[in-house]
């Protein structure tokens, strides 16, 4: 939290600092789902809006957090099903911690034997 205070000034348009401990000028988290409603409107999204931020480490330059937009995350998809058209059948997995950029999509599908699609 130390790095997080040192810039909260650098930050006008954060409006909120949710911590999982309870912690000065910061919204404990469990606190804050209790007080939320069923019924809280969607934000509207547009598919330019930032979805994540992939953490690169540093391998070949300086760590750095690539923007993935919600539109990244359609044409990714979009491929996916063009080169690999999925049935229902299938059980998808993904063995890539979700802070990995390969974290985001499966990386493996099980087909049943019996599928007319294999």
């Amino acid at each position: 939290m130390d790095t997080i205070n040192s810039i909260r000034g650098e930050l006008p348009n954060l409006k909120h600092f949710i911590n999982y401990s309870s912690a000065p000028n910061y919204i404990a988290y469990e606190k804050m789902l209790a007080d939320s409603k069923a019924d809280n409107p969607v934000a509207p999204l547009d598919e330019s809006d930032i979805a994540t931020i992939g953490y690169t480490s540093g391998t070949t330059a300086q760590p750095k957090g690539a923007l993935i937009t919600h539109k990244n995350f359609m044409a990714n998809n979009a491929n996916y099903l063009i080169e690999l058209p999925l049935y229902p059948t299938d059980v998808c997995y993904n063995h890539f911690p979700m802070f990995h950029c390969g974290g985001y999509f499966p990386d493996g599908i099980l087909r049943p034997r019996s599928d007319p699609g294999i």
